[in-house]
């Protein structure tokens, strides 16, 4: 109670009332504060206040100030602080009711108490007691919070709710956040996804109820979901893209993005092409179109930055107020940020394309082979450049022949409609194999098998029958991306969709016109020239990994490539996504 009143009638004068002075009610009926008597009022004894300092001068002619009747709507004098009027009002209890009843509490306010908070359980579909998941896989299967809407507030918008990725598998769960904002993303054009659409997209169980229920979350929210399709589903189907929320998208660029860096073969793909030049003259020609594709190229990515800022992570609002929108809307950012990945890679293997035709036309004049004679042909002595090896060795050719063998048959991740994908024993074989070498606990959750004895034992059994055999205490050796989780055939058909949408709705017009825009009067027929000589160096590059083709799905190579080990890593840790998804881009 000590804090209802201001400092400064703590500092008044105080008569002597002696020890045996009677005791005076703190407040008299008519509202009278009697502050004198404040030997008998230990609780409104506080220390002064530093802000109240300086109302002491103001307040030594004012004798009788505390004596008068408390009207906190009258006006002070203007020395007083502004925040002092802001006070709100206190209204003193009565002073029979306190003398009965000192240390009473007000129990008008509600009173803050930490609560731990409840996590109501989902209904989910019903399981046989021999089939009951673990903790891990049970959340890899439903949404976490997604009954009560989190009402956290970040930069990207209110969050809704909070569930895990799509593309996760059992010891590398991702939990993602989606937010209101990318709802009404969701449900806006170009993709225009209506309530049936949402509740699979958030991992809602198909049971009676809860459609309603989401419908009154979103409802809560502002968020009103249509009943009926807004777009012409026979132009835009669900896709693979479809089933993708912002914040996996972002995930699983950068998890390509650190494959492609470190595994996209640039100087043997370089050294490839240059292989398949024939004289001296094609040489110095191809140096001079990389060094203008470089040119062009640089001004391209200038361009895509200026309108990304980096990325949706830090580039969100640059992003939906450039002509990217649309394209950002359709694929849910990671068509974005594949961009950016595609302009990198190319610009890198433009820069190793030229060092390595440099190197050789150097080689080639310190000869002495400069002469109008060795134009056309290439002078003895002057040998095509070597391919560097693979990280290992490809794997016998012989083990694919069983690649049309059907081993099982599951729904997809990456759909909303409970697409099935056929595997392979070709299939189960790579993964088993380097780079990726799954255990039976991974290779059990990519195919949904639950994580109990029985399962175990029935899948290993299933193996044995192809002459499939993983060791107890199997490691796996390369690192859990979001690619772990991806079939080979929903890699593919993830690359197709990401090949129509960039068809689509990829602003060209727009960058070609920002691109002239950017460039002098003078410059412009160069321009031209280096976007001529970069799509030919594209196209090239393209025909030769399309050379490369490794066994992928229902893709079966009869006889491969002698250089297919080049891009041996690159291929089976994204599940041919990478090679598919670099032409399209």
């Amino acid at each position: 109670m000590d804090n209802y009143y201001p400092a400064f009638f703590m500092n008044l004068p105080m008569p002597d009332y002696g020890t045996d002075a009677p005791y005076e009610p703190w407040y008299t009926p008519e509202g009278y504060a009697l502050v004198e008597n404040q030997q008998q009022q230990p609780l409104l004894m506080a220390e002064q206040e530093t802000e109240y300092q300086e109302l002491q001068p103001m307040l030594q002619p004012l004798q009788h100030w505390h004596l008068q009747q408390l009207d906190m709507e009258q006006q002070f004098p203007s020395a007083s602080p502004a925040y002092f009027h802001e006070t709100d009002v206190y209204t003193p209890p009565a002073s029979s009711d306190f003398l009965a009843n000192p240390y009473a509490m007000n129990t008008s306010e509600p009173v803050e108490m930490e609560m731990k908070p409840v996590i109501t359980k989902t209904r989910g579909r019903k399981r046989k007691v021999a089939e009951v998941l673990s903790d891990e896989e049970d959340e890899l299967e439903n949404c976490v919070n997604i009954d009560q809407p989190a009402s956290a507030s970040t930069e990207k918008g209110k969050v809704f709710c909070n569930i895990v990725g799509r593309l996760c598998v059992i010891g590398s769960l991702i939990h993602y956040d989606v937010t209101t904002d990318e709802i009404k993303r969701r449900a806006s054009k170009p993709e225009g996804m209506i309530r049936s659409h949402i509740g699979p997209l958030l991992k809602r169980g198909k049971v009676s109820g809860t459609g309603t229920e989401l419908q009154k979350l979103l409802e809560g929210e502002e968020i009103l979901l249509s009943d009926k399709p807004i777009i012409n589903r026979k132009q835009c189907a669900l896709n693979t893209l479809s089933a993708l929320l912002e914040g996996e998208s972002v995930q699983l660029s950068a998890d390509h993005r650190e494959l492609a860096l470190a595994h996209f073969p640039l100087k043997a793909l370089a050294r490839l092409i240059i292989r398949s030049i024939s004289s001296p003259a094609e040489l110095v020609t191809a140096a001079t179109e990389a060094a203008a594709a470089n040119a062009a190229i640089s001004s391209f990515t200038a361009v895509l930055n200026q309108w990304t800022s980096g990325g949706w992570t830090k580039g969100r609002e640059a992003i939906l107020a450039s002509p990217l929108r649309t394209f950002a809307y359709a694929t849910h950012v990671l068509g974005v940020e594949e961009c950016l990945l595609m302009a990198t890679l190319f610009t890198k293997f433009l820069h190793v394309f030229e060092k390595e035709l440099v190197t050789l036309i150097e080689h080639v004049e310190a000869k002495g082979c400069g002469s109008a004679a060795y134009l056309h042909q290439f002078p003895p002595g002057i040998e095509a450049p070597v391919i560097p090896g693979g990280m290992m060795p490809a794997p016998k050719w012989t083990d694919e022949a069983d690649g049309t063998t059907d081993f099982t048959q599951i729904s997809g991740r990456l759909t909303l409609q409970n697409r099935k994908y056929s595997v392979s024993v070709a299939e189960i074989n790579r993964r088993v194999r380097q780079p990726e070498s799954f255990n039976l606990s991974i290779l059990g959750s990519l195919l949904k098998r639950g994580k109990t004895k029985a399962n175990c034992k029935l899948l290993a059994d299933q193996l044995k029958v192809h002459h499939i055999t993983l060791d107890a205490g199997r490691r796996k050796s390369a690192k859990n991306t979001t690619f772990t989780a991806m079939l080979e055939g929903e890699a593919l058909a993830l690359a197709r969709d990401m090949e129509a949408e960039v068809g689509r709705s990829f602003p060209k017009k727009h960058l070609i016109a920002s691109i002239v825009n950017g460039t002098t009067r003078h410059g412009i027929d160069e321009r031209q020239h280096g976007f001529a000589s970069a799509s030919r160096i594209a196209k090239s590059l393209q025909q030769t990994v399309l050379s490369l083709q490794l066994p992928v799905a229902d893709r079966v190579v009869h006889k491969a490539n002698e250089n297919a080990h080049v891009i041996f890593n690159y291929c089976n840790l994204t599940h041919g996504y990478g090679p598919d998804s670099y032409p399209n881009n």
